[in-house]
């Protein structure tokens, strides 16, 4: 449990740190005069929904909220994949504004695309297993079949979605020239 709460700890750390980087200088404010805050849109999948978090005020997005003192538009839906983002961005009228308005936006998305098929397939499949227990005892009795399975189809994933993560970049960039991005 230590290590899992180390390893959110450092993952919110980073992300904090990488949006903290891609923020404009602020310009200077006079004395009493307030500084209009950064519109920050975050897309992605459940690691910016803070799924599986005991704790959702944990998240790096909450996080990211408290220490900029302002909200920041989550967009981000548990279970995207690339793909699912790629046609939003170039879909949806509501995604695209938001797109449009944002200073500085944040990307977490990819490990479904490569963690569907791990998940689901032929050989070992998760959805057939009721326990974590009975799925780890399937793939040690399926050890050679799942190993050939994972060679075979994990590196095209893994292209595809890079495949998909560079239109994303495009897509966005073509919506809003001016914002900051981060993946």
């Amino acid at each position: 449990m230590k290590n899992r709460r180390t390893g959110r700890a450092i993952a919110a750390a980073a992300a904090l740190t990488i949006a903290t980087m891609t923020l404009p200088a602020l310009p200077a404010a006079a004395e009493g005069e307030a500084i209009a805050p950064y519109q920050v849109l975050v897309l992605g999948d459940s690691i910016s929904t803070g799924y599986g978090l005991a704790d959702v005020s944990q998240s790096y997005v909450s996080l990211l909220e408290q220490s900029m003192n302002q909200k920041v538009t989550n967009l981000a839906q548990d279970g995207m994949t690339t793909a699912e983002l790629l046609q939003l961005l170039q879909t949806d009228a509501t995604l695209q504004g938001a797109v449009a308005s944002a200073d500085v936006i944040l990307v977490s998305i990819g490990a479904n695309d490569v963690l569907q098929p791990i998940l689901d397939n032929d050989v070992v499949s998760i959805k057939d297993y009721g326990t974590i227990t009975e799925l780890a005892a399937a793939v040690k009795a399926n050890q050679l079949a799942f190993q050939r399975y994972l060679m075979k189809n994990i590196p095209p994933a893994v292209a595809t979605a890079n495949e998909n993560i560079n239109n994303i970049i495009l897509q966005l960039q073509s919506t809003n020239s001016e914002a900051k991005l981060a993946f």
